[in-house]
Parts: C-alpha cells; structure tokens; sequence
C-alpha cells in the first residue's frame, strides 16, 4: 500500500481525470484504460524502504498521462455535441469541440438532423454571406456574423439538392444558447432513367440510363432494398420505386439515392366527336382521341360489319381525323405498343361505337335527299292577253324551310315549306337554286315561251255546180305550238 500523501496525489490525478472524461458525451476508451492503470498502480504493494519507487511510479503515471492526453486530443474532443444522425464526428484541435460531418450522395440524399435532449429554443443557421465553407477543415467557422437563420425546431432537414457539390455547405445550431457546428459535403452522378408506366396490363419498367457498367444498382418497391444488379427493373406493377446506384467492388461506396419513380396504371380512353352529313351526296368527318397512353398510335374504322374502311400505320398523330367518310355507322379502333388486346384469345383491341355524348356514330342518319321541280301555269300571249305567268316551285326531302333564288342572283325568295307560286312578266327560261335549312342545295328550271298566233294562210274556193260548193281552205304554215282545230 502507497503511503497516505502518495495516495492523496494519486487520488487527486484520478478525480481529474474521471472529471476529463465526464465532460464528454462520448469518452476515449484510451482514458478509461489509463484509469485502469491508475487504478492497478494505486493496488500494488509498496515498500517504504525504497524511495526510489515513488519517483518510478510518478514516472508511470506521467507517461500513462500524457499517453492519454495525446490519444484524447487525436480523436475525441472535450466538448461534445448533440447533433444526431452523422455520418462522421470529428474533433477540432484548436478548441476541442465536437464537429458533425454529413456525406451525402446526389441530390436525393435529403437527411434530418435531430438533436439529443430537449430544447426551448433552437435556430439552425448556414454560413453564407463573405464567408465561405471550408470542408477539409475539422473546425468550424466560429465567426456568428455569417450566419443567418434557415429554420426553427428541434429538427432541421438537409436538402441534398441545395447542396452545391463544388463548395459544399456549413451550418450552425443554436439551442438554448449554446452553439454546435455541422458541415455538408456532396458527390454527384448523373441521375437520368427512362420508365415505362403499367399500360393496359402490361407490366412497367425502369431503365437507369448514362452511367457506365462500372455502376450496379438496387431498387425498392416499399420492402426494402433488393439485392444489387444491372439497370433494368423489369414486371413493375404500379407503384413508387427508389432506385440506388453505386460503384461496384468499391467498399464503402456512396450510394446515390433517385428521387421516387412512379409507376402508373394507366388504362386508354378512348373520345370520338363526328361531323356529319348534312346533304345528300355529302361526306362527314370522325375525330379520334386516345387519352391516358403514350403513343404511337394506330387507328383503324370499322363499319357497322366490323370490316376494316381505312387504317394507319404506327403514327404519333392524336388526336387524329377520318376525313371523307360516307354514310353509314361505324366503330373506330386505337391500339398502342402495349394495347393491342389478344385476338387469338377473342379479346380485341380497344374500341369505341358512340361519341362523347354516348351517340352512336352515324354519318347521315336521316339525311333525306333533296327534290325539286318548276311548273309554269301558261304561256305568254299578246293574243290572248297574257302578260303574266304564275311558275309553281315544288320542293322535297332535305331540311325545310326552304328558299330559292333565281337565276343565281337574289332577293332571296321567304321561306316555305312544300311550294312557292313565283310569278314572271316576261318569257324565257327561270332556273331556281333552292337551298334547304341545312345549307343543302338544288336546282330546278322552267322554260315559259311567248306564243304568237299561229301563221295560217287562209284561200276561198268558189262554189260551182260540181265542187260541192263554195269553202274557206285553211293552210297552217306555223302552229306556234297551238293545238289547233277548226
């Protein structure tokens, strides 16, 4: 046993260096083995006869000191911090703080950063302004006039994207007055892919596009992180995907994180609006649209037997119009890369027979055929006092009213229904255009003559005792159109 005074010192190195250690939240283990030494010294056996051991033991306890003091200072500072959730604790070496390190990898890599205990106030700052960060420093900028206030709370969400790659960032977090620091750095790869979505039952897919076969990939579907493979993720059903990248045979890689990719079921819709036909004759037009899929597309119409009247080729037209279609009712066909139905197995692309009004698609339905006719009453004649002439103008089918015009040049006559009596002052030939409420034209023609009295020569024979008598002998040069009798 060391004498009483030995003891005392020893005691007293021991409490300060169990007070060291105490300050700090996360200790060295190089302390606690000093203090064993302490400890196992102050049990062995002491002989007072000779003096020289106290110097030899005040020897052992200053190397196993300093031994500590170097440890201490190399890799745990005294002052700890009570920022959570870093990748990395470093030690400053010019106060002995506590400095948290972030790594994080690309833009998706966004951390939350809580603090142990609990706090009344908190104001989480970055350094900006003239100062700027310095990430292969282990000591923080401590210099509050470049701070400025992000946020309040006891937790703070680092955005991977705000992060710049080339400078990287520092902050500081003030908690109930006292100060901790935490910097951020960030690596970057190009994070491109290209997705199919769950179209029309067909599975989707995920390809991770511009990085080279150095780079494995792992992705996950809400159940965890499956086991690392190459950049296509195929028999996707829908859903929100992460995908990581990383190096390959490369411990301890950053794993950059994409931002979700989300799959959709995607079912296609399809809108038809039609013009039809107003006239007889005429042609209407079927506008296709197919919603919620991505194209090309190929369109096909159908008439009412099924048979195919036109199609297209794989097109990226939509929406996409069947122009000239004659009479009839029709069903229209869209199918993509993915909806194609099975027709072996009697299920048959997507098809649509009615419009967006739930009509069925029908091009001239009820379209009647215009008829018309002109009928003079009578023909003009001086003779027999005829100045005027009533032309009776019949009209049928189309759309009434109706109206007409004459000889391609207006007023245009009222409307009517059926006829219209139209009265001319003068011979010749009277075309009527007659258009009906639908825009529908036709024509019809009268020709009303001027008839003259017939040129008729007229002989008297004198009557003798053979001829049988005197007679007027009539001989028609002309009729002029007259039914003549005598």
């Amino acid at each position: 046993m060391l004498p009483k005074k030995t003891r005392h010192i020893y005691y007293a190195v021991l409490l300060l260096a169990l007070s060291a250690v105490c300050t700090s939240a996360v200790a060295n283990p190089r302390i606690f083995d000093f203090i064993s030494e302490v400890a196992s010294i102050l049990e062995r056996p002491y002989s007072a006869s000779k003096e020289g051991n106290l110097d030899d033991t005040n020897k052992i306890l200053d190397g196993q000191m300093s031994a500590a003091k170097k440890e201490s200072t190399y890799f745990q500072p005294v002052f700890a911090t009570i920022i959570q959730g870093a990748d990395q604790l470093v030690g400053c070496a010019n106060d002995g703080s506590t400095l948290a390190r972030f790594n994080l990898c690309g833009d998706s890599d966004n951390r939350l950063v809580t603090l142990s205990g609990s706090h009344s106030s908190v104001s989480w700052q970055i350094l900006g302004g003239s100062c700027s960060a310095d990430i292969n420093n282990d000591c923080p900028n401590t210099n509050t006039s470049c701070y400025t206030q992000v946020a309040t709370g006891s937790s703070f969400t680092i955005n991977a994207a705000s992060i710049p790659s080339s400078i990287c960032a520092e902050f500081r977090v003030v908690a109930d007055g006292q100060q901790y620091f935490f910097k951020v750095k960030k690596s970057n790869i190009t994070q491109t892919f290209v997705k199919n979505d769950f179209i029309c039952g067909v599975p989707g897919r995920i390809q991770i596009t511009n990085l080279s076969s150095a780079y494995e990939f792992s992705i996950n579907s809400g159940s965890g992180f499956g086991p690392w493979q190459g950049p296509i993720f195929n028999n996707l059903n829908p859903g929100s995907y992460v995908v990581k990248a990383r190096l390959k045979n490369t411990p301890d890689a950053c794993e950059y994180p994409y931002a979700p990719i989300v799959i959709q079921q995607l079912d296609i819709d399809i809108d038809v609006t039609f013009t039809d036909a107003q006239c007889a004759g005429d042609t209407g037009t079927i506008t296709v649209t197919a919603n919620n899929v991505p194209g090309p597309y190929k369109y096909t119409l159908l008439d009412a037997s099924g048979t195919a009247q036109e199609f297209t080729a794989f097109i990226p037209n939509n929406p996409y119009t069947f122009a000239a279609v004659g009479f009839g009712t029709y069903t229209v066909q869209v199918e993509t890369q993915q909806c194609t139905g099975d027709p072996l197995n009697g299920i048959l692309p997507p098809r649509q027979n009615v419009d967006t009004s739930g009509n069925p698609i029908i091009i001239g339905n009820g379209v009647v055929a215009l008829a018309a006719s002109a009928e003079p009453n009578n023909s003009f004649s001086a003779a027999c006092g005829i100045n005027s002439v009533d032309i009776t103008v019949y009209t049928s089918g189309g759309t009434p009213p109706y109206s007409y015009i004459v000889n391609g040049a207006g007023p245009s006559s009222p409307p009517y229904a059926a006829s219209r009596v139209h009265t001319i002052n003068s011979p010749g030939t009277y075309q009527f255009t007659i258009t009906d409420g639908n825009g529908c034209t036709i024509t019809a023609s009268a020709n009303v003559e001027e008839l003259t009295p017939p040129d008729i020569t007229v002989n008297g024979v004198d009557g003798t005792c053979t001829n049988g008598g005197a007679r007027l002998q009539f001989n028609i040069t002309d009729a002029k159109g007259y039914d003549l009798s005598f």
